[in-house]
């Protein structure tokens, strides 16, 4: 299994950030930072989020709109699943 991101959540399974791919090789690879570092002091903010009943295509608009690549599905504001 290929995973693209890591969606990091609160204590109530609300999502509070999201660390990707291209993080962990811009911010921890190219700048030769501490890999044992926590994943919540690289973790981008979640900008944009979709419910489960969303259309596919409005998923897909709100991704281009916001220029993201890993859309997090939320039910009831908890996680439930990632659109990439």
């Amino acid at each position: 299994m290929l995973v693209g991101s890591l969606v990091l959540t609160g204590a109530a399974g609300e999502p509070v950030g999201i660390v990707t791919d291209r993080d962990l090789r811009e911010k921890v690879a190219a700048t030769g930072r501490n890999t044992g570092d926590p994943a919540g002091e690289i973790m981008s903010p979640i900008r944009v989020t979709a419910e489960p009943d969303e259309p596919c295509f409005d998923a897909l608009m709100a991704m281009m709109r916001h220029s993201v690549h890993h859309l997090p599905v939320l039910e009831g504001g908890r996680l439930r699943r990632v659109v990439t």
